[in-house]
């Protein structure tokens, strides 16, 4: 049976997937880098990537479902969603660019020997 959306979802879910695509990348790119001068900026065009994403699915998804013949009730809401993932769309932008970035650095540190952790701090020494 298939699941049936709405105009709003139709438009927010392939948006808010752009976003992410995105912003997963930047921080993915972000944790294999060494500079912090490098991750932050990075890490900080990721959360504005995916919080925009969320923003405007919210925005032209709510205009695609109002447009449709004989919209719902529910299409015109009082636009707390909207005014919400556009003041709070960052933290769970953030939220996800943190975990991306977390995740591939544990998952880095795993692949990495002990012996190419330890041969590098003695080669060091």
């Amino acid at each position: 049976m298939p699941i049936a959306i709405n105009e709003l979802q139709a438009v927010l879910y392939p948006s808010l997937a752009g976003g992410c695509l995105v912003g997963g990348s930047l921080a993915w790119f972000a944790a294999t880098r060494k500079s912090p001068l490098v991750i932050l900026p990075l890490l900080l065009v990721a959360v504005v990537a995916v919080w925009f994403s969320l923003a405007a699915g919210m925005h032209y998804g709510y205009g695609a479902w109002q447009g449709i013949n004989n919209p719902p009730d529910e299409a015109f809401a009082d636009g707390a969603n909207l005014v919400g993932s556009i003041l709070f769309g960052w933290m769970p932008a953030g939220v996800f660019c943190a975990g991306v970035f977390v995740l591939t650095r544990v998952l880095r540190r795993r692949r990495q020997s002990p012996e190419e952790a330890v041969g590098g701090a003695a080669a060091a020494s």
